[in-house]
């Protein structure tokens, strides 16, 4: 028997700035001039895997990033710890929450350290650390590890990392749900702030996973592609990518206190798991996961504006979505722009959720719904609106967030993006 209740009247909780580093640029600015663009960061990553030392396995494209200014040496974090700790600083900065002090440091503003928390999310911690310092240890360097490679390791590093960068004593910890991390640190962040444990949470996503044994496990399980065509006909694989997403997620009372407005509201969200295998998605699973995302967010089919897709360029994955939209929106589904931005900043597993979210907010608030690049001729099995046109008008509106994840774990969430300079709703 199926149980259901009311929602009861819960504390509004927004999203106040954001901040991302991927294969389409080093900030929001780079990342949106590119995405707006239809660019494509897919390249070839043949020099990476020669620095860490390993074969090609046959697979040697991906979308990598070109790294910023370290804020830690390279010798001492995973690339995901650093690509953390550049969207954090940048999310941070554009939410008016740190000055530069005197000593050339950094210190809050306005904001108490104690009720300001870090939720940080991966799918595979830490991967290119494993890799490269087993391979040298391996080959007898017992140099390559030092005091400081363990900590580092941890799944927990980058949410320590911004802790310490900030001096941010509120709530820390880092979540892993696969591929579907990127939106369940934003739900993550709304729960902390609801439950009155802190007023502001910087929720961030990265990944740092572009190797020799992850792209050749993928490409064993005929998952991995040269290039990724979400929706399409010819579509036959994912593409790995990197990078990080940040979110400054705060209570709406607490943004509207410090003049903070917001750049959209997270009306709600669901996380399930399909208990069905490891890797194969399940239509009903998937659906059931969009209904109770919109019965979380007390939202209707028809209020749904845009439909911010996972869909990574899988000939099942792509199918299974369209399929699970069906069933949740009905016809509403066939109404919606339905796109997918990994064909352009590659897959970047855990962190695609956030990096995703963070191109369709600003996409909206600058009046662009975003394309999907890499979609030539839409497949049979793909019959919605996936926006393959450049330069089509949106409108900030309802955007309904999918995520899905080996596992078969699943994140759906329900944002209502501001127009530029709105309050909060």
């Amino acid at each position: 028997m199926t149980v259901t209740w009311a929602r009861e009247s819960r504390e509004s909780v927004v999203i106040t700035s954001t901040g991302a580093i991927c294969a389409l640029g080093n900030g929001v600015e780079e990342v949106m001039l590119a995405a707006l663009e239809g660019s494509c960061g897919v390249r070839d990553c043949t020099s990476l895997l020669l620095t860490e030392g390993f074969g090609l396995a046959g697979v040697h494209r991906a979308a990598l990033v070109d790294e910023p200014a370290a804020l830690v040496p390279a010798t001492q974090a995973s690339r995901a710890t650093r690509y953390a700790l550049a969207a954090a600083d940048e999310a941070l900065r554009s939410a008016d929450l740190v000055v530069e002090t005197d000593d050339g440091g950094m210190a809050l503003a306005g904001v108490d350290p104690d009720r300001v928390g870090v939720i940080t999310g991966t799918a595979a911690p830490a991967a290119d650390m494993y890799f490269t310092i087993s391979e040298r240890v391996l080959g007898g360097d017992h140099d390559a590890v030092s005091g400081r490679t363990a900590p580092n390791l941890s799944a927990h590093a980058p949410a320590a990392a911004v802790a310490l960068q900030y001096r941010l004593r509120g709530p820390n910890f880092a979540v892993s749900a696969a591929c579907a991390t990127g939106a369940l640190v934003v739900l993550a962040a709304a729960d902390q702030i609801r439950a009155g444990r802190a007023d502001v949470i910087v929720a961030i996503a990265a990944e740092s996973a572009v190797s020799a044994v992850g792209l050749a496990s993928f490409a064993k399980a005929r998952a991995l592609g040269t290039h990724c065509r979400p929706f399409d006909r010819d579509r036959n694989g994912l593409v790995f990518g990197e990078g990080a997403a940040a979110g400054i997620v705060e209570s709406a009372a607490h943004a509207a206190a410090r003049g903070a407005a917001p750049t959209a509201t997270v009306r709600g969200g669901a996380l399930t798991n399909d208990a069905f295998h490891m890797w194969k998605p399940e239509v009903g699973s998937w659906a059931r996961t969009m209904q109770l995302a919109l019965q979380d967010a007390d939202t209707a089919p028809v209020d749904i504006d845009y439909v911010c897709a996972h869909a990574a360029g899988t000939q099942v994955g792509d199918a299974c979505e369209v399929a699970a939209l069906g069933k949740a929106l009905g016809g509403r589904a066939e109404e919606v722009p339905v796109w997918s931005t990994k064909g352009m900043h590659g897959h970047v597993l855990g962190a695609s959720g956030a990096i995703e979210i963070v191109i369709a907010l600003n996409a909206l608030r600058a009046g662009r719904v975003p394309q999907t690049v890499g979609l030539l001729e839409p497949a049979p099995d793909c019959d919605l609106d996936h926006v393959p046109d450049a330069g089509r008008p949106g409108r900030p509106g309802v955007v309904m967030k999918d995520s899905f994840g080996f596992g078969g774990t699943n994140c759906v969430l329900v944002l209502d993006v501001h127009a530029a300079g709105t309050a909060s709703k």
